[in-house]
């Protein structure tokens, strides 16, 4: 893995400018550069998923980071940034996951992982206890259209349900005393 990427550095590196007799030759145009990275930037990501099912979260945090750093934009800047955030969630660096999600909602607030997002968002909220926040969160994710077909808007939709009935039985039960 390592071996690739410094091979992966030395191509771009090789496919910037050769000057030839005087003039810059281009070697790749810039379609097939934007490929070939996209391509070095898939790898990453696969190792850094590797890294993320062995429980070496620190690791891939910094292949995530490392892809996130390269695109900026578009599906595996979001994806990038989403498991960046898990890897720290698992980390139990609760406060640097709330950052980065919050900063991909912000960033992508349309994207194929919001959903996702707001559901951890949600989850992070509920483990500091904070109901009045997760449910903000999980009340956010209802709303959004794209997220109606997807596993987290009926999490979410349980976990609120649970929540609001626990609120009307908690007066009642201590009516009794």
């Amino acid at each position: 893995y390592r071996l690739d990427m410094l091979l992966g550095k030395s191509d771009k590196i090789l496919a910037k400018k050769v000057v030839v007799n005087g003039q810059a030759v281009v070697p790749m145009d810039s379609a097939s550069v934007d490929a070939a990275t996209a391509q070095e930037m898939d790898k990453i990501a696969t190792t850094a998923h590797s890294d993320y099912s062995r429980g070496e979260y620190k690791l891939a945090y910094s292949g995530f980071k490392q892809v996130y750093e390269q695109v900026k934009t578009g599906p595996q800047a979001e994806e990038a940034l989403y498991w960046m955030g898990v890897c720290l969630m698992d980390a139990q660096q609760t406060d640097k996951a709330k950052k980065i999600f919050a900063g991909a909602l912000e960033t992508f607030p349309d994207g194929a992982k919001s959903c996702q997002i707001l559901y951890k968002l949600s989850s992070l909220a509920a483990v500091e206890g904070d109901v009045a926040v997760q449910k903000q969160y999980l009340q956010k994710l209802l709303g959004e259209k794209q997220c109606s077909e997807t596993n987290e808007f009926q999490q979410a939709a349980e976990t609120l349900e649970g929540l609001l009935n626990a609120e009307t039985t908690e007066p009642k039960a201590e009516e009794k005393k």
